[in-house]
């Protein structure tokens, strides 16, 4: 069985939920479409098929 882990370290710094209000309505969805963007190449590869979905 392959099995896939991700590690992420703590990121200082002000979470999204707190920070998106503070930027302009274009760079908030400038941010969306970069995020959008990123998880569009996530959705790439795709699951070992012994994993339900």
């Amino acid at each position: 069985m392959e099995t896939c882990y991700t590690i992420y370290s703590y990121i200082e710094g002000i979470d999204g939920k707190e920070a998106l209000p503070l930027l302009l309505e274009e760079e908030q969805y400038n941010l969306g479409i970069e995020a959008g963007n990123e998880l569009s190449k996530m959705h790439l590869y795709p699951a070992p098929s012994s994993r339900r979905s």
